[in-house]
C-alpha cells in the first residue's frame, strides 16, 4: 500500500508546507531495493510499481525520501535514488517545485 501511505503522508503535510518551509513532491517511480518481490530485470517507468514522496527543506534545499511503505521517513535522496528506487519523469501531485521566493535559499 505505498499508494495510500505516500498519499495520506501528503495530506498531513500539504496544508503546512508553507508554514514549515517544504516543497512536497509526489513521486512515482520503480524500487529495486530490499522488501519489493519479485524483482524484475529492468526498471521501467510504466507502469510505474511505486509511490513515495520527496520533501525539500527550504532554505537549505536539502533533500529526502520520505517513504512510509518501506519504513523510509528521511531517507537522503542520494542514497535513496543510488540504492533503493528510481523516480520517473512524470510530473505527478505536486512534482513541481514551488516558485522561487527571496527568502527560500540561503546563500550563506
Amino acid at each position: 500500500q505505498c499508494h495510500g501511505g505516500s498519499s495520506v503522508l501528503s495530506f498531513f503535510l500539504l496544508p503546512f508546507t508553507r508554514a514549515l518551509g517544504i516543497d512536497v513532491k509526489y513521486r512515482g517511480g520503480y524500487t529495486f531495493g530490499p522488501g519489493h518481490s519479485p524483482p524484475t530485470p529492468h526498471v521501467t517507468n510504466s507502469p510505474e510499481t511505486h509511490q513515495w514522496l520527496e520533501l525539500t527543506f527550504l532554505p537549505s534545499c536539502h533533500t529526502v525520501v520520505a517513504d512510509v511503505f518501506l519504513n523510509m521517513i528521511n531517507a537522503p535522496i542520494s542514497a535513496a535514488y543510488t540504492d533503493m528506487m528510481y523516480p520517473n519523469g512524470n510530473l505527478i501531485i505536486k512534482t513541481t517545485s514551488a516558485p522561487l521566493t527571496s527568502t527560500d535559499v540561503d546563500y550563506n
